[in-house]
């Protein structure tokens, strides 16, 4: 990221940075950060990725999506 960027970012959302977090239909499995450090940008098109949940697997114990929350 240049300086410009980082710049813009502290101006645009006060330098805001967000995480992920692999959420789990599972009781039986914790949340678990994944990425920190990203823009809301950033961290909203991981969401969108459907890539980033595997929220249709067969098994209910193998179900998870990503999500993110400020840090």
């Amino acid at each position: 990221m240049s300086q410009f960027e980082k710049a813009w970012d502290i101006a645009k959302f006060g330098g805001k940075k967000y995480k992920i977090v692999r959420q789990y239909f599972s009781d039986n499995k914790r949340p678990r950060t994944i990425k920190t450090g990203l823009t809301l940008e950033e961290a909203q098109a991981h969401c969108r990725d459907p890539a980033t949940s595997n929220a249709d697997a067969e098994n209910p114990e193998d179900r998870w999506f990503d999500s993110y929350t400020d840090m």
